[in-house]
């Protein structure tokens, strides 16, 4: 089968098939929702999450500001600064979802909640509100999201007329959120599509003088195919996090092929060009600098590199990368800070902890398994944090793949000065892996397939090189030359599709993606741990026991994989003490897990909020878990001590459900002092000392607690019947007619009859007469 040249020069059919392949590759991606990081730089981004308002703090702070809730918590050495697809995520969100405060006098809403809020590296009150409330849409099933929502707008006091709207805005807003995820995945795979294109454009200009064949002719189109449909890109593209890879990679490749245009051509427009879109590159993520390099050696091995033209080509680069550096610092701890801080933990520094040997080793064997992706792409999956990749020794692997890279290495050094295309290649893919290869410096992860991105297109060169221009010179027999050719080709890039599509399904969202990775990632201790939460969470919501029971008891055994994998890993901790508690209501395990987490984060809000504030609490009621919440408080205790919530629980349960006084009375003392307007304590209190007989102790707290709340009713009762016991009968007379006044105005029978009885009791029959015939009218 021959192919003839006329077909190789219909480029826009080139155009029109790289197009439709790349939605053919990730069109299953389309319908995906949310997963993995997406929460950080879209759902969670409080930046993001304000729309245009958000542009200015999106090109002012550092990515990871826009998701904590306090600006420079240093997370990450060097910091994260890739405003542009910040950018792009805030208008998408602007002008498909929208904000919650539609229709009302937003700065008038701000102005009142921030009006106390003075610390500038904190998120303000509204920015919170804001975030919570896009969160539910997220995180709560339909029937809890008014109710979830209800209770956000609670805790910021937000006036009935306002809440309306807000409830109202955020109905809206979920029923948007289909075509939001829609649109934002679609994005993506045009910018995949579009690097298709420009990677085709550039690969025809680098490759024009090598067409002296059918099969040379075919090299551009062919290895835009290699690159595009290799199943290494899944994580780039279908997260739409990735967005930022593809835009910076997309736009260096637009810089390369404009500084062969200038080069061909000697026209200054192409640098202008040159200048702005690389600039687009960088500010879309760091890696771009790469073509610093890249951009010289291409038209090095392509154009014959005479020194001017190549220092000319770079110069609107460098510009571009020097303005970015400078607005950079500006906002950013800068590059200076790269490995300054270490972090103590492995889920932050995967090396912590490894001699330097282990170290690089390992390093060696992650660079090792990247060769062995792009030839191989499987198993893939989103987590190559400890242990997936064992820390290595000096064994075979690590050796290996010294020899490989220093053999690639030196085939690069003197295929470099023979201009060989292959070297070309070569070096392309070791000066796009340098920045993430833990060489130059540690980023903190072993490896990642989405580090591999822009690398890979050095391994499509040289695997179309390969099969295109070397293998027909081995080969005799013309026929056996075509079918041979373009059989492997054909074969390799649909295998590579078949896998590319396969793998998209995995992305779905967090829950399909981190159930599936965790059976390829089963030693990695955020796989395990993340496949739990999202099991958790989906028991949570099931109404079938058993299918709950399974769920949770899946989630239970990776949770013990985890803690095995990383004993001090907080997040695996508290997973677990909260499955304990949904598996069972076992307190005893869910206070031993919790207490761990403690010893290693004292102050840890995740743990003090699911014990004073989740439905945890709900179980503090349970007379048979008394003793059981009792040992856990106070294994706790030394932690929490300061808390009123812990004083609070410890007296309520010593006096409600043990009968002991004494310890009830200091308990809930101390919670007196730490919270003295908390009219749950005063109550609680206020009855612990009326029964010791401490009627004036107690009468004092319900004196306090009305205060308070003047228009509790039942603190009304308590407050009556302990002034009766201390003798105080005009106060509590007085007390008396402002609830006999409120019942008859309210026509609260049950009330009246209680209030007749009372009256009985002090000798006041003719108001008792009053309240009982109103009480049964």
């Amino acid at each position: 089968m021959m192919l003839e040249r006329k077909y190789m020069k219909s480029k826009w059919l080139n155009y029109g098939l790289i197009f439709l392949l790349s939605f053919i590759l990730f069109g299953n991606t389309l319908r995906h929702q949310y997963a993995l990081d997406d929460a950080i730089v879209i759902t969670e981004n409080e930046y993001v999450l304000n729309g245009i308002d958000g542009i200015p703090e999106i090109f002012s702070q550092e990515l990871f500001n826009g998701f904590f809730d306090e600006k420079n918590k240093d997370l990450v050495a060097g910091g994260r600064y890739r405003p542009v697809s910040l950018l792009t995520f805030a208008m998408e969100y602007e002008f498909i979802m929208g904000s919650p405060f539609e229709g009302l006098d937003e700065l008038d809403l701000e102005k009142r909640l921030n009006q106390n809020h003075s610390n500038k590296n904190q998120i303000s009150p509204f920015q919170k509100l804001n975030k919570e409330l896009n969160k539910t849409l997220i995180t709560l099933k339909d029937s809890d999201l008014e109710k979830g929502q209800n209770l956000i707008l609670d805790k910021y006091q937000i006036r009935d007329k306002e809440r309306k709207v807000i409830i109202e805005r955020l109905r809206i807003m979920k029923g948007k959120q289909p075509a939001h995820q829609f649109i934002s995945h679609t994005v993506n795979v045009l910018f995949f599509a579009f690097t298709g294109l420009i990677l085709f454009m550039v690969l025809s200009l680098m490759f024009r003088d090598d067409s002296n064949s059918v099969f040379q002719a075919w090299l551009p189109f062919f290895i835009t195919l290699l690159f595009i449909s290799h199943p290494i890109h899944t994580e780039v593209v279908a997260n739409i996090k990735g967005r930022d890879e593809i835009i910076a990679f997309f736009m260096s490749l637009w810089a390369l092929y404009l500084s062969f245009k200038y080069v061909d051509t000697q026209k200054i427009k192409y640098l202008f060009g040159s200048f702005w879109v690389f600039l687009v590159a960088v500010f879309s993520k760091e890696v771009a600098v790469t073509f610093i390099a890249i951009i010289p050696l291409a038209i090095w091995f392509f154009r014959g590199g005479k020194w001017k033209e190549m220092g000319v080509s770079i110069l609107p680069v460098l510009l571009a990368s020097f303005v970015y550096l400078l607005i950079r610092a500006l906002y950013v701890e800068g590059i200076a800070s790269i490995g300054v801080h270490e972090s103590t933990e492995i889920m932050n520094n995967s090396f912590y902890g490894m001699d330097v040997m282990t170290k690089y080793a390992t390093i060696l064997y992650s660079l090792l398994l990247y060769l062995k992706l792009l030839i191989f792409p499987h198993p893939l999956t989103y987590d190559y944090y400890p242990y997936h990749i064992a820390a290595q020794s000096w064994d075979f692997w690590p050796i290996f793949s010294v020899v490989v890279y220093l053999s690639l290495a030196v085939y690069a050094i003197f295929g470099l000065f023979k201009r060989h295309k292959i070297a070309f290649g070569v070096i392309f893919f070791a000066i796009s892996l340098a920045p993430t290869s833990n060489i130059l410096f540690s980023i903190g992860a072993f490896m990642n397939e989405r580090f591999i991105y822009g690398a890979s297109l050095g391994f499509s060169i040289i695997t179309g090189y390969l099969i295109l221009v070397k293998l027909p010179l081995v080969l005799k027999n013309e026929n056996l030359k075509n079918y041979l050719v373009f059989g492997l080709l054909f074969t390799i890039i649909g295998l590579y599709s078949f896998k590319t599509i396969d793998r998209n399904r995995a992305w779905e969202n967090d829950f399909v993606l981190m159930t599936t990775d965790v059976k390829t990632s089963s030693n990695s201790a955020k796989s395990n741990c993340s496949a739990a939460g999202k099991l958790i969470e989906y028991a949570m919501d099931l109404e079938d026991k058993p299918q709950r029971n399974q769920n949770l008891n899946q989630a239970i055994e990776y949770l013990h994989q985890a803690i095995r994998i990383h004993p001090s890993y907080v997040d695996a901790l508290i997973l677990m003490g909260n499955a304990q508690f949904w598996l069972s209501k076992n307190l005893d395990s869910t206070f031993y897990y919790y207490h761990q987490v403690l010893q290693l984060s004292p102050n840890n809000q995740i743990v003090q909020d699911n014990l004073f504030q989740s439905r945890i609490k709900l179980e503090y009621d349970n007379p048979q878990q008394s003793m059981s919440l009792i040992n856990g408080l106070e294994l706790v205790y030394p932690y929490l001590k300061d808390k009123w919530q812990t004083n609070y629980f410890l007296g309520r349960t010593y006096g409600r459900y043990q009968n002991n006084l004494h310890k009830a009375i200091e308990y809930l003392s101390i919670a007196k002092k730490q919270n003295p307007n908390s009219i749950e304590v005063l109550e609680d209190l206020g009855v612990a000392f009326g029964i010791s007989g401490n009627f004036e102790g107690s009468s004092h707290c319900f004196m306090q607690a009305l205060e308070i709340d003047p228009k509790s009713t039942n603190l009304k009762f308590n407050a009556v019947n302990l002034l009766l016991q201390t003798g105080d009968r005009q106060k509590a007379k007085d007390l008396c007619q402002q609830l006999l006044d409120e019942f008859l105005k309210k026509n609260n029978k049950s009330g009246l009859q209680k209030l007749a009885y009372i009256y009985q009791d002090i000798g006041e029959q003719e108001l008792a007469d009053i309240a009982l015939k109103k009480s049964i009218e």
